[in-house]
């Protein structure tokens, strides 16, 4: 039976010396100096959750393995004092009927929470970068966080036809770190779109299915108030999205102050 007695400072000193990073060189990319990343190897300091991403990245491993890593490093430091804890902790982390891989969530369709966009800019009909696919990416994004939050996957037509990045994005990327690149620029238009109080609410990541890339954008519901959406192409006019069954729509001001009332009081 696995054993939960690897911290995740040791999943991140073993993965960095299997892929052959120097701490420098992991420590700039998730952009932290070489001395706290040295305390976080030895347990004395928690790895910063916004940048699990990142480390995903430089790993090159789903989000998922990370996430779960990272959990279950913080459940042992909580409750390792508990009788039997790891064999408790164990088959709470095995429960796999409850693991729903990316491929069945496309299989199901576009929902309530699943949103498919066949690129996060590049028009597959005009062949290049358009404004309004950018737009039509950022309002369901928008839409998901005023609603009960939901998945955003890049790289999927509405027909679920998995098409990859690797056919619209990366080509109009010219760096050699495509999936670096493509997380830059949704960054710049997030703080574009919305400002830059929202990291902690977007959680990208990458899956490889069928030797295809695909972006998935995991967007968890903001309870503090209304987002609103700034539309450059309309001198920065604010508009507000909301999710309605497989759709994200925009509310007239009578329908946000309603919807606002029952939502955020």
């Amino acid at each position: 039976m696995q054993k939960l007695s690897k911290t995740f400072g040791d999943y991140i000193s073993c993965g960095r010396n299997v892929r052959g990073l120097t701490m420098r060189e992991l420590a700039q990319s998730l952009n932290v100096d070489i001395v706290t990343l040295s305390k976080i190897e030895k347990n004395w300091r928690v790895f910063p959750k916004d940048r699990l991403n990142i480390l995903a990245n430089e790993f090159k491993v789903p989000y998922s393995e990370i996430l779960k890593e990272f959990i279950k490093s913080d459940l042992v430091q909580q409750y390792g004092g508990f009788p039997n804890y790891e064999d408790i902790l164990i088959q709470i982390l095995s429960e796999e009927e409850n693991i729903i891989s990316l491929i069945d969530v496309i299989n199901e369709g576009e929902s309530l929470n699943v949103e498919f966009k066949s690129s996060l800019r590049y028009c597959l009909k005009n062949k290049r970068i358009e404004k309004y696919i950018e737009h039509s990416a950022i309002k369901n994004i928008c839409a998901f966080l005023n609603s009960n939050g939901g998945k955003l996957i890049i790289g999927v037509a509405d027909d679920k036809e998995i098409l990859g990045l690797e056919t619209t994005d990366f080509k109009t990327i010219k760096e050699n770190d495509k999936r670096d690149a493509f997380l830059k620029h949704f960054d710049n238009l997030i703080s574009k779109y919305f400002g830059n109080n929202l990291n902690l609410n977007l959680i990208p990541s990458f899956e490889i299915i069928n030797e295809k890339t695909i972006a998935l954008i995991d967007v968890l519901p903001y309870n503090i108030e209304p987002v609103f959406l700034k539309n450059s192409e309309k001198n920065n006019s604010e508009e507000f999205y909301i999710r309605r069954n497989a759709s994200s729509v925009a509310l007239t001001m009578t329908e946000f102050y309603k919807y606002s009332k029952e939502r955020w009081g």
